[in-house]
């Protein structure tokens, strides 16, 4: 069922149509009404419709300046004008502006209906092409967001896509831990506008931000709407960023994953800022494997696989970036091995 807004600033005229059709029949379930083209672009701020039919001839605001300015603002209703016979020339500024259809004063209840058939087909038509559209944009980000891409051939695709140039377009990006239901990521997505796609897996949920949209504070907002019902730590990394960029940022953030679930309770964090501890982590917790692997070498007397085991740790150790840890995981398991022999 659709909606449909009937501007005409004659009141018998706009009280007929409104009056003498049957709406639900023809597929409509509210009808609208403005007297004037500005009061009609009220409506359609408060009530989106999905058809306009405007007379052309009004004092103000004519039903095609009306309808360049439904155009303009990216409104996707389809327009449907009224004419009389001494304004007929109208029309072909009428379908410059994607007009979909017009009705000829005096009109009939079947002309009307005739018209309304023809514009629900063309609804019909616009929904599955978005349908389509949507469904490629997400598998595109989708992709973006596993897989390195090559830039080249993701530029065409999101040319194809998305109508816009790869570096038109950025995201902001954040990442919400553990299990997400479809319930929250439905309310997250419904309350912030500005959520472009979610990524959802068992362990983190990746959301994808318009790049206008500031990723600190729409982070902020989400990990403090989740903290009272169902507490999450949430993350982001600084910046908005183009799709060749999507798959290094979100590596970045599933690489939190094992800090943000020993979070208790759950933090809000920048990911950039949380990398170098998440590295420390992972060393120490390295270093403690390999000094009870050595232990287990040397109770069972395997001197030399004792060598080579520490021998393959230094070579390792070398290629750390941090000078200091490198100098202190080789420091400690040198004692180590030394007081074990």
């Amino acid at each position: 069922m659709y909606r449909v807004l009937l501007v005409e600033d004659e009141e018998i005229e706009l009280e007929t149509l409104r009056d003498y059709i049957d709406w639900k029949k023809n597929g409509i379930s509210r009808v609208f009404t403005a007297r004037n083209g500005r009061r009609a672009l009220e409506c359609l701020e408060e009530n989106m419709a999905d058809i306009v039919i405007t007379d052309i001839q009004m004092p103000g605001m004519s039903g095609i300046e009306l309808a360049e300015t439904i155009v303009r603002r990216g409104y996707p209703c389809k327009i449907v004008f009224l004419t009389g016979y001494d304004d007929f020339s109208y029309i072909h500024s009428a379908f410059q502006v994607n007009a979909v259809d017009y009705l000829l004063k005096p009109f009939t209840i079947e002309e009307v209906e005739a018209c309304l058939k023809k514009v629900r087909s063309e609804l019909e038509k616009s929904e599955i092409a978005d349908w389509s559209r949507k469904t490629a944009a997400k598998q595109l980000l989708e992709m973006a967001l596993r897989e390195k891409q090559e830039t080249e051939l993701l530029r065409k695709n999101f040319r194809g896509v998305f109508g816009e140039e790869l570096e038109e377009c950025r995201f902001g990006i954040i990442a919400v831990y553990g299990k997400t239901e479809e319930n929250i990521c439905s309310q997250i997505q419904e309350k912030y506008k500005g959520i472009r796609y979610i990524s959802k897996t068992e362990r983190i949920s990746i959301l994808l931000l318009a790049g206008y949209l500031s990723v600190k504070d729409t982070a902020f907002q989400i990990w403090n709407d989740l903290k009272e019902d169902a507490p999450r730590a949430v993350g982001w990394c600084s910046g908005a960023w183009t799709a060749d960029c999507l798959y290094e940022k979100a590596e970045k953030l599933r690489n939190c994953c094992v800090l943000a679930f020993h979070m208790d309770p759950p933090e809000l964090f920048c990911a950039d800022e949380k990398e170098t501890e998440e590295e420390k982590a992972y060393h120490f917790r390295e270093q403690k494997e390999r000094r009870e692997e050595i232990c287990r070498l040397v109770s069972n007397g395997k001197k030399q696989e004792t060598l080579q085991t520490m021998k393959d740790y230094f070579q390792k150790l070398k290629g750390l970036r941090r000078k200091h840890l490198r100098e202190k995981f080789t420091i400690s398991i040198c004692i180590y091995g030394t007081v074990l022999f």
